[in-house]
């Protein structure tokens, strides 16, 4: 027999079969929320009553949409049975996606039992209606209902399964649409198995009454089930509210609770501040750094805190802007002790006021470190200029010896050997120490630069003239390659030479007497390149990276032939990057040899010189010239220091007069009336200082030319001989031609003023 259907209790049954399935995902949810506790089994059997009976609600309704041509009614007892099928096989779905665990496996058995149940109520409701003959199924479409069933089940599992986490407002959508699959799923399987019942002609129902009309009992059974789906959906709503309210707070109290222990265990004070500036909060911290404890901290005014003057006392709202800063300063403990500390300051803007929070940080300790490091340093500083000090006042006298041997030593080549040697190694040792004191000038970024435009050409010059001895006594042959044009940079020219001069001397140190080395300058359109190569002892590849740290050398031999303090190319990249340029060395190897380029940024058009920049004697007479004979006063407590540099000035000429202590150099100013004076700054009782400032004041002293030799050579100890009164500065050793060019231009402004009345 073929079979109809009415159209609008077909639509009612699929809208049964969605709506049961949108109420199913959500009770799924609320059944695996509260699983472990009592309202879970409540949860359970009202969703399996609610779903159980939402499914055959829509099998109900669905048959009575057939358009029978004879009378239906339906046997109780068995209807009644099929709805028990409906509800235990949602309780079991219910209960499947509820396990803490779900494997495909378990979706398997678990969909083909719920499926199984589903096809056996709705087969177990088709009975109910007792036909007469009863009714046959074709076996392929009984078949296919029930893997729909099966398949729907599996189906419905999943999405269960994979939505029961969230709530009805975070996955409206999701489950929408997961509801429409499911119900699809559900009536297809449905109509599935009435098209494969058949009905033979002229069958008669015999299950009871048949005056009840099919579509008021299809609509009571709908309106019933829409409104107890509606109300299980409406409760799963309200409770997963309740339950979202409630995990939140949780949360939040969760959340306070470990930010108050994180608080209480911080190594910091956290401190709250009211709209008022009343303390709020108080941890364990600002218990043990203030002395407080937190029933009497609170209500405090954190102004009570602060030492006189301090910033943290005006808060809150003296200290606009100052949210999300961090600063020192110094606050009040409970027995009135100051404390220096860190704050770090937040601001929580609410609604009608603002409350502060800060994180204060005891820095007692950091400080007291700071100020021993700084203590150090100083002690650093004023050891290294002690010792500075120490080594030049002996290398005075032996580099004024020599000098003054080289000057009487006339045609004798031994004593004009022992002049150069004695000459050659203070020479040395002046560098040695020049060295060390430059590196911690730089080091402590004391070191100033007088830039003005220079050609690198000259600059070359300069230090070939520097290292001419050193390289002539090893014996070797120095190439000087120079470009034809301007090699101009910005540079402090003395600073520069010594670069060069380093790199030179380096080159020599490290190679075979007897070896090539090679000076070049080379410019390119941005910056100008400082080359010097040799075929020295080389570098090993373990070297190179380090070659510029200091104190670092390469492979020495057990006699120290090479000599240093590994302090020279450390120097050398410590001034080149100050002139902002960059050194780099390159080898092939031990025994292959070195070479070093400074790239330095070329100049195009020259500069002015910078202000200060002292002016430069265009050329300075040699050590044994004679321009003009000057009345000179050497002061030093170091007798050696004093004869040997009057016998230097004797031989150049001039006349001499030595004193060893203030007092006697003083009166013998005022009675000799010098043209020049040559102070030791190091003088007992009083120092050349003091002795500078009496003779300036002194009406016979006044004009004279004050001339500081000392072995304090720092930048601060020229400014304090300025100050004094002296003309010049010159560090022990002193640099003989240097002196004679300042004693040559005193002598000249002497003349000068004389009427030429000295003689030439």
């Amino acid at each position: 027999m073929p079979l109809s259907y009415h159209p609008w209790l077909v639509a009612l049954s699929i809208g049964i079969a969605v709506l049961a399935s949108y109420a199913a995902l959500d009770l799924a949810g609320r059944v695996a929320a509260e699983r472990g506790s009592r309202k879970a089994w409540a949860w359970l059997c009202g969703g399996a009553l609610s779903m159980g009976g939402g499914i055959w609600s829509m099998h109900f309704v669905g048959m009575l949409a057939w358009r029978s041509p004879m009378p239906l009614a339906f046997d109780v007892g068995i209807t009644l049975a099929s709805l028990l099928l409906a509800i235990v096989a949602s309780g079991f779905a219910l209960y499947s996606v509820s396990r803490s665990t779900f494997s495909w496996r378990r979706l398997g058995w678990a969909g083909a039992l719920m499926g199984i149940g589903i096809a056996g109520m709705h087969y177990v409701g088709m009975t109910a209606m007792r036909m007469d003959p009863p009714i046959r199924y074709d076996p392929v479409l009984f078949a296919l209902s029930v893997a729909i069933a099966m398949a729907a089940s599996m189906g419905a599992l999943q999405m269960a399964w994979h939505l029961r986490g969230q709530t009805i407002r975070s996955a409206f959508w999701q489950k929408t649409g997961s509801a429409l699959l499911m119900g699809a799923a559900i009536y297809g399987m449905h109509y599935t198995g009435m098209a494969a019942a058949i009905i033979a002609p002229g069958s008669v129902c015999t299950a009871g009454p048949q005056n009840i009309s099919s579509n008021w009992l299809a609509l009571s059974v709908a309106g019933f089930s829409f409104l107890f789906l509606l109300i299980a959906i409406g409760s799963a709503l309200i409770d997963s509210h309740y339950e979202e309210r409630r995990l939140r707070d949780a949360l939040v109290r969760a959340y306070a609770e470990r930010t108050r222990a994180i608080l209480q265990t911080s190594h910091d004070a956290f401190i709250g501040i009211g709209p008022s500036g009343r303390i709020i909060d108080w941890n364990r911290q600002a218990e043990r750094m203030f002395g407080w404890p937190r029933e009497e901290a609170l209500g405090r005014p954190v102004a009570e805190l602060s030492s006189p003057g301090a910033p943290f006392g005006v808060l809150p709202p003296g200290l606009p802007g100052a949210e999300g800063s961090r600063f020192e300063t110094t606050l009040r403990d409970s027995r009135g002790q100051d404390i220096p500390v860190e704050i770090a300051l937040t601001a929580l803007q609410g609604a009608t006021h603002s409350e502060y929070f800060a994180f204060v940080r005891d820095i007692s300790e950091r400080r007291r470190a700071e100020q021993e490091l700084h203590d150090a340093n100083r002690r650093k500083d004023e050891f290294l200029a002690m010792l500075g000090h120490e080594l030049r006042n002996p290398l005075a006298p032996i580099s004024a010896a020599a000098e003054y041997l080289g000057l009487i030593g006339g045609g004798d080549p031994r004593l004009q050997h022992t002049s150069a040697v004695l000459a050659r190694q203070a020479g040395h040792m002046r560098q040695l120490v020049d060295d060390l004191l430059d590196v911690a000038r730089i080091t402590r970024g004391t070191i100033a630069l007088r830039k003005a435009p220079v050609d690198l050409r000259q600059v070359a010059r300069n230090a070939v003239e520097q290292v001419a001895p050193l390289v002539e006594e090893l014996g070797h042959r120095l190439d000087l390659r120079l470009p034809q044009e301007d090699a101009l940079v910005a540079g402090d020219e003395k600073r520069l030479v010594q670069v060069a001069s380093n790199l030179l001397g380096n080159a020599a140190r490290y190679t075979q007497d007897g070896g090539e080395i090679s000076l070049a300058v080379e410019v390119r359109p941005m910056e100008v390149v400082l080359s010097v190569s040799d075929n020295g002892i080389g570098l090993a590849p373990d070297l190179l990276p380090h070659v510029f740290d200091l104190f670092v050398q390469g492979r020495r031999s057990s006699d120290r032939a090479q000599g240093g303090l590994g302090l020279g190319l450390a120097l050398v990249k410590n001034l080149v990057e100050l002139h902002g340029g960059s050194v780099a060395a390159d080898s092939e190897g031990p025994g292959r040899g070195s070479r070093f380029q400074v790239r330095l940024p070329r100049l195009t058009q020259p500069a002015a010189a910078q202000p200060g920049e002292p002016a430069q004697p265009s050329s300075a007479p040699a050590a044994g010239a004679s321009p003009a004979s000057l009345r000179v006063l050497v002061v030093d407590d170091n007798a050696d220091a004093a004869q040997s540099l009057s016998a230097l000035l004797q031989a150049q000429g001039h006349e001499v007069r030595t004193a060893h202590d203030a007092a006697s150099g003083l009166a013998c100013a005022i009675e000799w009336r010098p043209h020049a004076a040559l102070l030791d700054i190091g003088l007992p009782e009083i120092d050349g200082y003091e002795l500078a400032r009496r003779m300036r004041r002194m009406p016979e002293t006044a004009a004279a030319m004050l001339v500081a030799v000392t072995g304090y050579g720092q930048q601060k100890d020229r400014e304090a001989a300025h100050a004094a009164g002296f003309n010049h500065h010159f560090v022990k050793p002193v640099d003989s031609a240097a002196l004679a060019a300042v004693l040559a231009a005193a002598a000249a402004e002497l003349r000068k003023l004389e009427g030429a009345r000295l003689p030439a």
